[in-house]
């Protein structure tokens, strides 16, 4: 998923959790070549080849082999970032896999899904931003959202997760207690929904949830279960 613009990440520590710089075993690329290269914004998920090398989903279709990317693979992770794409620079002479580098990149933070049944936490609301930032891919639900944060000197008390509700419905519940002097801003969150629906090429999904002003809010997603 990708476009050109800059994202502002502002949950101060919830959503950004490292930074990636070092250089990999990848050779950059030395022809030289008249196609400039395409720079772009994303919300990738970082995925793993049979033969151990790492590349970005950016969308359903296209990879990009980072050139500069060398942290430790743990299992697909949602990543936003700004990437420099070699379009000229083809991998396994696919049109849609190419090599590039990394401007910068963080990891997403990764919610809980509870499935166990609906629970009696608190449900404060929340402010589900309508961008396309919020999506679902990968069997990653990426979620971009808007709440109030307490500041640092003050108290907090918080809580985000996602819960199944139905077959196909699942409810976001979030509370907060920021003390004094609260702030509004916003941040990214990503939920695994791989293990918690049938195998299926595609299925309609509901989010609901509440959002700040105590109303009821829904939207459908299209899912499709993560090789």
């Amino acid at each position: 998923m990708k476009l050109k613009s800059t994202i502002f990440l502002l949950a101060a520590g919830c959503v950004l959790l490292s930074g990636c710089s070092k250089m990999s075993n990848y050779a950059p690329p030395t022809a030289a070549t008249d196609i400039p290269p395409k720079e772009y914004d994303a919300v990738v998920t970082l995925m793993q080849t049979e033969q151990q090398l790492i590349y970005f989903q950016v969308d359903s279709v296209t990879r990009l082999y980072p050139l500069n990317y060398d942290q430790e693979y743990n299992g697909p992770k949602r990543l936003a970032g700004r990437f420099l794409e070699f379009t000229d620079q083809l991998v396994d002479g696919n049109k849609h896999y190419h090599t590039g580098l990394v401007r910068w990149c963080e990891e997403l933070a990764k919610g809980s899904v509870k499935t166990g049944g609906e629970s009696s936490s608190p449900d404060g609301g929340i402010d589900i931003l309508d961008d396309w930032m919020t999506s679902l891919e990968d069997a990653f639900l990426t979620i971009h959202y808007s709440t109030f944060w307490g500041d640092q000197d003050g108290t907090q008390e918080y809580l985000l997760f996602l819960e199944k509700t139905g077959e196909a419905e699942f409810r976001l519940r979030h509370y907060w207690d920021s003390g004094e002097n609260p702030q509004k801003g916003d941040a990214l969150v990503y939920f695994d929904l791989n293990d918690c629906l049938p195998r299926t090429e595609g299925m309609d999904i509901t989010l609901k949830w509440t959002t700040g002003a105590g109303e009821n809010a829904e939207k459908s997603f299209r899912f499709r279960s993560r090789p």
